[in-house]
C-alpha cells in the first residue's frame, strides 16, 4: 500500500507539470501560490520529492542554498503527451534553470501571469513569449512576453491583453517606443476588431513615469497602461 501511495500520479502533480512546462521554470513560492496554496511547505516538499524521483520534474536550490526553482524534464514531457495530458507544442522542456541574465525576468512574467490568474474573469489563455512565437511559426517580429487571451462567446468578441515586463535595461525612445508601436500593430490586425490593450510593467515609479511620458504623444488612442510591477503583483489593483 505503501509503495503505491508514494508513486500514485495526483491531479495536482500533473497541473504542476503541465504549468512548468508552459512557463520553463517557476519559482517553489510561485509553484506554491499557484496550486499549492492551501497546504503546507511540507506538502510541496514530497511533491518536488516524488517528482524529482519519477524524473519528470528537475529541482534545483540556486547557488546552494537560494531559491528553489523548477522546471519540466523531456522525460516530463513525455509522460504528459503519452498520457494525452498536454500537447508536445505548448510545453517546453529544459535541462536546468534559465541562464542568470534571464533569471528576473522570468520570475517576474511568471508573477505577472499569476496575479492575472487571480483576477475575475481571468484569462483563458496565459502564453508566455516562447508560445507566443510557436503559435506564429516564428513570423512575428516582435511578441509580447506575456500574451492573455479571454476567448469570444456568444455575447462577448473575446479580448487580448498583451504585457510587457521592463526592467530598465532598454532605451525607451529608440527601442521601447518602437516596439510598442509594432506590438499595437500586430494585435489590432490578429483581434480584428476585438478588444486589445498593452500593459507595460517596470521596476520603479520613476522609470513608469518617464515611460508614460514618452508612450503617451507616440500611441495615440490605443488604450495602453504602464505601472510598475509591485502595482499588478504585489497590490493586486485593477487595470481596467
Amino acid at each position: 500500500m505503501a509503495t503505491t501511495k508514494k508513486h500514485r500520479i495526483l491531479p495536482r502533480d500533473i497541473g504542476a507539470y503541465v504549468l512548468a512546462g508552459r512557463f520553463r521554470m517557476l519559482t517553489r513560492q510561485q509553484l506554491k501560490g499557484w496550486l499549492f496554496a492551501e497546504v503546507s511547505e511540507t506538502m510541496v516538499t514530497r511533491f518536488f520529492d516524488r517528482s524529482t524521483e519519477r524524473g519528470y520534474l528537475g529541482v534545483e536550490r540556486l547557488q546552494g542554498n537560494g531559491i528553489q526553482v523548477c522546471w519540466l524534464t523531456k522525460k516530463g514531457r513525455d509522460f504528459l503527451v503519452d498520457g494525452g495530458h498536454a500537447a508536445a507544442a505548448d510545453l517546453f522542456p529544459a535541462s536546468g534553470p534559465v541562464p542568470a541574465k534571464d533569471f528576473e525576468h522570468t520570475c517576474e512574467i511568471v508573477n505577472a501571469a499569476l496575479a492575472m490568474r487571480r483576477r475575475a474573469p481571468a484569462p483563458d489563455e496565459l502564453l508566455p513569449a516562447w508560445s507566443v512565437q510557436r503559435l506564429f511559426a516564428g513570423k512575428l517580429t516582435v511578441w509580447p512576453d506575456l500574451l492573455c487571451l479571454w476567448k469570444p462567446s456568444s455575447d462577448d468578441p473575446g479580448s487580448a491583453l498583451a504585457i510587457e515586463v521592463d526592467l530598465g535595461g532598454e532605451p525607451v525612445k529608440t527601442v521601447l517606443v518602437p516596439k510598442t508601436l509594432e506590438l499595437i500593430g500586430f494585435l489590432t490586425g490578429w483581434t480584428a476588431g476585438a478588444p486589445a490593450a498593452i500593459l507595460l510593467l517596470t521596476a520603479t515609479a520613476r522609470r513608469r513615469d518617464s515611460l508614460r511620458q514618452a508612450m503617451t504623444p507616440a500611441i495615440g488612442d490605443f488604450p495602453l497602461a504602464v505601472e510598475t510591477l509591485d502595482e499588478l503583483v504585489h497590490e493586486r489593483r485593477s487595470i481596467s
